[in-house]
């Protein structure tokens, strides 16, 4: 009599494990999006142009890019932002180690041995994060910053500055050494 009861179980369990192991598409997109980068790529160069002239060159050793939870990009191993002037020759740049890019604010944050030059200067900036508003056009930091001109090192606490790194200030600044070259 057990026996006739098997082949009928046997369909019914069969059934309810088929329909448990069913999933929801959109619930498995939503969390691979959320886990893993939309897309991945070595040796990337970025460039920005406007109206066919050069603007912005961004290198990265590796960049990765994520959709959510917010949508930004990675850029690691090595990254140099350059500026162009309005003759198409490179004004000023950025090197760090890692940067982030948030698009949807037009935002990035160059984080880890944080180098600017003004090449027409010859002026540097050191700090070990910084931040880039595309919007406002400017960079800013309240890590410390230490500038180093032809002929002084200034050292301070926050910075800001357009983004050809031109003009500047210093919030807080803790000290400025004169540069002078031996005369011997």
């Amino acid at each position: 009599m057990s026996e006739k009861w098997i082949a009928p179980v046997s369909i019914i369990f069969a059934g309810v494990i088929f329909f448990a192991c069913t999933y929801d598409k959109s619930e498995l997109e939503k969390y691979v999006k959320e886990k893993y980068p939309a897309e991945e790529a070595v040796n990337v160069t970025l460039d920005y142009t406007e109206f066919g002239e050069p603007k912005i060159k961004v290198k990265a050793g590796k960049m990765t890019r994520y959709e959510k939870p917010e949508n930004f990009t990675l850029l690691t191993q090595g990254v140099n932002v350059l500026f162009f002037d309005s003759a198409g020759n490179v004004q000023s740049e950025i090197n760090c180690e890692i940067a982030e890019l948030y698009q949807d604010k037009a935002l990035m944050i160059a984080k880890h041995n944080v180098i600017v030059k003004d090449l027409f200067e010859n002026k540097q900036l050191r700090t070990e994060q910084l931040i880039w508003d595309q919007k406002k056009e400017i960079i800013h930091t309240n890590s410390e910053v230490e500038i180093i001109t032809a002929d002084e090192i200034i050292r301070g606490e926050g910075f800001e500055a357009d983004q050809q790194f031109t003009k500047y200030k210093i919030k807080k600044i803790n000290g400025t050494i004169k540069v002078t070259e031996d005369e011997s």
